[in-house]
């Protein structure tokens, strides 16, 4: 992730103060995130900064889903005109994650401010 937050700033290495707030997944301080649906595939190559982000989430009891995707790599889900198979579940499960916070069933933000 680091990796594609400098690209996206296009080779900056530091963040100035004011996007820090915006980098807070870079973190290891995950408290008071929201809840937090994460999926990556086991050939992604972001999938051990996704797996240290699920550790540093859980750790700090941000309510996490995870789907771990065996074999399939970065942007798997796209899988052509028609995803099909794995792809197609990866897409379901996302679904089903934001209709549960759209419909109240998942809060995105905790109380206060924490």
């Amino acid at each position: 992730m680091r990796w594609a937050w400098r690209k996206y700033l296009k080779g900056s290495d530091t963040l100035p103060d004011e996007q820090k707030k915006y980098a807070r997944l870079l973190s290891t301080d995950c408290a008071g995130l929201p809840c937090t649906y994460v999926d990556v595939g086991t050939e992604d190559y972001f999938h051990e900064e996704c797996a240290h982000l699920m550790r540093n989430l859980e750790a700090a009891g941000v309510p996490l889903t995870k789907a771990i995707w065996e074999g399939m790599p970065h942007g798997f889900e796209k899988g052509g005109e028609r995803p099909r198979g794995v792809e197609q579940e990866a897409l379901q499960k996302r679904r089903v994650w934001w209709q549960g916070v759209l419909n109240g069933k998942r809060v995105l933000y905790l109380p206060n401010g924490q």
